[in-house]
């Protein structure tokens, strides 16, 4: 029924990530028929003067999907989704740990030192994440890795929970405290 509608978000990042852009379209209609019984919302964030381009791209898949150039309030997206599509930049890591969101990282493969890979790679380590290499991005073997984990989505909660506990809001609230002290 409809407790089996799962809500994908897709953040391509200000810049709009090309990569994401071009290839999620694909997977999601990859996702759609291997697990046809299911719903699948989708709201992709694409980039400034991406968006078009991307709408088009899943229009011509029939897909429906909701694209936007930026997303105002972030918290909102992250609390009404199930996973998260992304890169993985500092920022983003961040918002996905104090959200308590579980992921699939595409990192940037050209970021200095491969520091995307190594963000994630802490998510990946603690269960809250998947990551996929870019160059071994394979859209029908990441359909079937996603449809194993959406439904019936008990391991979302426990990567999303993985990922919250990274997230530490209470950390900034010892760093002030501490400031405090010193001052004292």
């Amino acid at each position: 029924g409809s407790d089996q509608t799962r809500k994908l978000l897709v953040l391509g990042g200000s810049q709009g990530a090309q990569f994401l852009n071009e290839t999620l379209p694909a997977l999601v209609d990859a996702l759609r028929r291997t697990a046809a019984d299911k719903a699948l919302t989708v709201r992709h964030q694409a980039g400034r003067g991406k968006a078009e381009m991307v709408r088009e791209r899943y229009r011509a898949l029939d897909l429906e999907a909701t694209v936007d150039e930026f997303i105002d309030d972030m918290p909102a997206a992250y609390d009404d989704a199930d996973f998260v599509i992304c890169r993985a930049g500092a920022l983003t890591i961040s918002e996905l740990t104090v959200a308590g969101r579980p992921a699939l990282f595409v990192p940037f493969p050209h970021a200095a030192d491969d520091h995307q890979t190594k963000n994630a790679a802490a998510m990946v380590a603690a269960g809250a994440a998947l990551m996929v290499a870019q160059p071994d991005f394979d859209v029908a073997r990441v359909a079937d890795t996603l449809r194993d984990l959406l439904w019936p989505g008990k391991d979302l909660a426990e990567m999303g929970a993985k990922a919250r506990e990274l997230g530490k809001p209470k950390a900034v609230d010892a760093i002030v405290d501490g400031c405090l002290e010193l001052l004292a």
